[in-house]
């Protein structure tokens, strides 16, 4: 049996200790921010507001719990989801969907630039509300 969870260095990893969460928990993200820390892992968004003391899994909302990406936009969370995304307004305590244009719900990464979110989705696209961007690579035959 492996340890999985969340590790935490103080020393610039030359050493690592256990953090929290239980075995085996598959780790996909994680989203420090100013008053908790939150992790995303196959089966659940889990967030800490005291260093890892105690977790509170946070589904109100996620009709898809395998949670590959987080990000933070203004006072917003989003997941990404095998579902589509979701956003929350109020800290992870409830979860809305927010798949409007988006052609693939199966989210593997979201990223924020500027006031901008991205999601990377497994369809070979790059989605922001309003904008597609495809990413590909032509190959030719000579």
């Amino acid at each position: 049996m492996y340890l999985a969870g969340v590790f935490r260095s103080t020393n610039n990893g030359m050493n690592w200790a256990r953090y929290g969460l239980g075995e085996g928990d598959l780790l996909y993200s994680l989203l420090p921010t100013s008053s908790s820390f939150f992790v995303g892992t196959y089966g659940a968004v889990f967030r800490t507001t005291n260093n890892g003391t105690n977790w509170q899994i946070l589904l109100n909302g996620l009709t898809n719990n395998h949670i590959r990406a987080l990000t933070v936009l203004g006072t917003n969370l989003f997941a990404g989801t095998h579902g589509g995304i979701f956003k929350s307004t109020n800290d992870g305590d409830f979860w809305s969907p927010v798949n409007s244009g988006l052609t693939d719900t199966y989210v593997q990464t979201l990223i924020t630039v500027g006031s901008n979110l991205f999601a990377g989705t497994d369809g070979g696209g790059i989605f922001s509300p309003g904008i597609m961007v495809l990413v590909g690579i032509l190959l030719m035959q000579a």
